[in-house]
């Protein structure tokens, strides 16, 4: 059901810095209805080439691409790892939540209600997760 791998759209330059590594900013969350009580971070499941075909093919409403910068690759097990540890215990979890015009959709979520530091812990964690980085062409 889920990937090895999960992919996250980059739209902005200046959230990757001039050695290639991502910000925190790349990893912030969207308050969620969908899930109660958790905030969602939309990614693509990496089950085939597909997957950042379609990251890359993206359009916003007004028709222009939505990942102009590229794309960061996340490894499942180190968001895993990440889940696992005691003090993120039951603040992050991941889904698949398919769309209608994207089969790869998902969602890493986060506990909605935390303070701002530790949203911000919550989203430079991830960002040292991230095992390469994909530039669009």
């Amino acid at each position: 059901m889920y990937a090895e791998k999960m992919i996250r759209g980059i739209p902005n330059p200046q959230w990757i810095d001039s050695e290639g590594r991502p910000s925190g900013e790349l990893f912030q969350f969207d308050e969620s209805a969908r899930v109660p009580e958790f905030s969602e971070l939309s990614i693509n499941w990496c089950d085939d080439d597909g997957a950042i075909e379609q990251l890359f093919s993206q359009q916003k409403k007004d028709g222009t691409i939505q990942f102009k910068v590229g794309a960061a690759i996340i490894p499942r097990s180190s968001l895993e790892f990440l889940i696992n540890q005691p003090l993120y215990k039951g603040l992050i979890k991941y889904d698949r939540d398919k769309l209608p015009d994207n089969d790869y959709h998902g969602n890493i979520l986060r506990k909605s209600d935390l303070p701002k530091a530790t949203r911000n812990i919550i989203a430079q964690s991830i960002a040292i997760t991230v095992e390469a980085i994909i530039l669009r062409k």
